[in-house]
């Protein structure tokens, strides 16, 4: 069994409804992958699975101006 960070799983309503934690996990995604990981990049990947989502969406995400994709994203 993998130990869990109870930091990440340990969460509240209003976190999840500011989109904080949203915006902290795609950052920590970003993070790990190291500077060679572009939106431009991320968006490809995701279009290959079927989820259209623009550049400039994503960056708002990741820099707290939207807090939470959107269903139609």
């Amino acid at each position: 069994m993998t130990p869990v960070d109870e930091e990440k799983v340990l969460v509240t309503v209003g976190q999840m409804a500011s989109g904080s934690v949203f915006r902290a996990r795609l950052s920590e995604l970003f993070a790990d992958a190291g500077p060679n990981l572009t939106n431009a990049a991320v968006v490809r990947g995701l279009l290959d699975h079927g989820c259209r989502i623009s550049k400039p969406y994503l960056s708002q995400l990741r820099h707290g101006h939207r807090a939470s994709p959107s269903e139609r994203s």
